[in-house]
């Protein structure tokens, strides 16, 4: 197995963690300058944003994408 193929799906795991955490992060503070704009200047709503995005639906995206480790191997001792 060539080793190309296995980072190039981490490389999409990343990038669907990036996509979906910025669209995330993005949508929720449109709605909140929408909805309540003294928000925005809220270190813990920032803060609320910034986890959600990241932990909350850009982890779980990056996990649906197939990645195989079955490629790396142990350094072994002679």
């Amino acid at each position: 197995m060539e080793a190309r193929q296995p980072f190039s799906r981490l490389g999409w795991a990343l990038f669907a963690q990036m996509a979906v955490m910025l669209a995330a992060q993005w949508g929720v503070l449109l709605l909140a300058r929408a909805a309540r704009p003294g928000l925005l200047g809220e270190p813990v709503f920032l803060w609320a944003a910034s986890v959600l995005g990241a932990y909350g639906l850009g982890i779980p995206a990056a996990c649906l994408v197939p990645v195989s480790y079955t490629h790396l191997t142990l350094p072994t001792i002679a």
